[in-house]
């Protein structure tokens, strides 16, 4: 028998022996999710031991040193995590699912890292990565990047700066369609390399977010000789010079997947871990049920039904912890559509909208942050300002709404909308999952709205339909949307949520100011002048003439195993544990 099919037995057998017992030990409730069953892994048993008294490592110790309520860092077992589903392809050099993306973090590196280490939703500052040092023109047009000498792809070839202007040419180039293009194109003009160790970034324009760019999940490095066999080449191989190598042989389609440790990293002593191990499980219910029997290891608090109830369970053999980053949420008003294609109407909903119920509604009691859209808990330094200071400046954020409503109502009735029962509006959710945050929150502005006076229906789309209809600005009025940051700074809300090409700009509106500061914040290279516009574009929106209204910044939170030790992260993608994750002896992998 082919192993494969063996292990897909298993597997399924492992299925068929939880339902069995889930069966047993039900009250009776029926929690199904009404879909296919998906394979949960079971796990082995194993007794706590006593961590090693001695650092295996320099780079164990130093770690320990810093962190020593971890524990001394050891050395093997597989991180098992899950995901919705595996990553079909393996070219993230072409428009694929984020599984592809965040899966590939591990086995490729960019130039430079977005840098966390605990104790605060907030990214630090930009880490080396594949280039050890960078310095910037005076006029900010010129990056020069001093790459590592001592860097190995996978199969060996030596890194250098060849295949750094090779990956970016491709990048740059408009006959491809990477991802990496939204993060390159707009600033890079072209690349030079002095020798194999320097390459020049030449910019059409100063870019104080080149860095955050250059350091997000899409922008990795590949081998030019791979490049030069055609893109294609990638959608079934790998050959980075990440911590992980790619386990072809254990990917079964739809079932798991896994990256082993790369022996020959170019971080000396690192990664920890033996490998991460994928197993692909759809229904939150199969999930939490996994993580509740030790299958795997690590899980976000949203991917769980019931975060609570896991603990309750669990007890000290679970935690929860705080990850960097997290997701907008923003009400969304279809400009081409009446009444909201009249921006005092749009003013009064802006005024109306009473932000922290909706934030209550949609995250279910997950860390979330209610604010304006450079909310000061959302980036390193606090750009933005805090909920406290929002209610003392601008009355839609007051924690009494009796004035803002009472002057929503009085914009209304000056501008002559006496009777907005006789107004229909649709709004809409991406997303029919009854516990979904997008489907609570539109849900909740649907009842605002209909408070307000309007005639409302609500009605929930699968996501494709969903965008489907946003994109041509037909058959919606209002909804609630939730998008993942492509990395943690004031530019990237601008650029992709409010700009009037942004990426998730879906209101269908046009505002030149807004353009105008968008680019003014771009271009800034001193750091006060880049705050002060951020400031003023702050201000500018609190005037409600925009379409997209900030609601909450939800929190990243994961639930772990006690055996899984180090959150210190330094990747784009927050989701993949990085190099310094460890897991001590009671873990049923080692």
């Amino acid at each position: 028998m082919k192993k494969r099919t063996l292990k897909a037995i298993i597997i399924l057998g492992g299925l068929l022996l939880f339902v069995l017992l889930l069966g047993a030990c039900s009250s009776g409730d029926d929690d199904s999710t009404g879909g296919e069953a998906q394979a949960v892994p079971t796990a082995s048993s194993s007794q706590p031991t006593t961590s090693a008294p001695e650092a295996p490592s320099a780079i164990a110790a130093a770690q320990f040193a810093a962190e020593p309520d971890e524990g001394m860092p050891q050395y093997g077992g597989v991180l098992r995590l899950s995901n919705g589903d595996d990553p079909r392809s393996l070219n993230f050099l072409d428009n694929v699912s984020s599984t592809t993306g965040s899966t590939m973090q591990g086995v490729y590196d960019r130039l430079v890292n977005w840098q966390w280490e605990g104790g605060t939703p907030l990214w630090k500052e930009i880490a080396p990565g594949l280039a050890e040092s960078w310095e910037q023109s005076g006029d900010g047009l010129t990056w020069t990047f001093k790459l590592r000498d001592d860097v190995k792809f996978h199969d060996g070839t030596p890194f250098t700066s060849a295949d750094v202007k090779a990956s970016y040419d491709h990048y740059l180039n408009p006959d491809f369609r990477p991802p990496a293009r939204s993060y390159t194109r707009p600033f890079i003009e072209s690349t030079s390399t002095p020798d194999d160790h320097t390459v020049v970034l030449h910019l059409n324009a100063p870019a104080a977010v080149l860095l955050m760019n250059l350091g997000a999940g899409w922008t990795n490095i590949v081998s030019k000789k791979d490049l030069d066999k055609g893109a294609e080449w990638f959608v079934t191989n790998t050959n980075g010079t990440g911590p992980y190598k790619w386990a072809d042989d254990e990917w079964e389609r739809g079932v798991s997947y896994k990256l082993d440790r790369n022996d020959d990293y170019w971080q000396d002593g690192l990664p920890y871990l033996d490998g991460k191990q994928f197993t692909v499980i759809a229904s939150s219910a199969l999930v939490q049920a996994a993580f509740e029997t030790q299958a795997i290891d690590v899980v976000t608090s949203t991917g769980v039904g019931d975060v609570n109830a896991v603990l309750r369970t669990m007890g000290d053999k679970a935690r929860k912890v705080q990850g960097p980053g997290g997701s907008p949420a923003y009400a969304l008003l279809n400009v081409t559509q009446p009444p909201f294609d009249d921006v005092r109407v749009r003013q009064a909903v802006y005024l109306w909208l009473d932000r922290p119920a909706i934030a209550e509604k949609a995250l279910q009691g997950n860390i979330g942050f209610v604010g304006q859209w450079f909310e000061a808990n959302t980036f390193p330094g606090g750009y933005g300002s805090t909920l406290e200071e929002l209610q003392k400046k601008d009355i839609a954020y007051a924690a009494d709404k009796t004035a803002a409503r009472k002057k929503a109502m009085e914009i209304m009735a000056a501008a002559g909308y006496d009777d907005l029962s006789k107004i229909k509006l649709s709004v809409i959710s991406r997303g029919t999952s009854p516990t979904g945050a997008t489907v609570l929150g539109s849900q909740v502005i649907a009842s605002q709205l209909q408070e307000m006076g309007f005639d409302v229906t609500f009605q929930s789309q699968e996501q494709l339909a969903a965008v489907e209809m946003f994109r041509s600005l037909e058959g919606w009025h209002a909804t609630m949307y939730t998008s993942s940051l492509p990395y943690p700074a004031p530019e990237a809300m601008m650029g992709r949520y409010l700009h009037s090409t942004g990426q998730r700009n879906y209101s269908g509106h046009v505002d030149e100011t807004v353009d105008n500061y968008v680019a003014q914040v771009l271009a800034a290279t001193e750091e006060s002048e880049r705050r002060r516009l951020i400031s003023e574009f702050e201000d500018y929106l609190s005037e409600g003439k925009n379409a997209t209204f900030f609601i909450y910044f939800s929190g990243v939170e994961f639930l772990e195993q006690s055996y899984v030790h180090s959150r210190r992260f330094v990747s784009s993608w927050f989701s993949q544990y990085d190099v310094r994750t460890w897991l001590d002896s009671n873990s049923p992998t080692r």
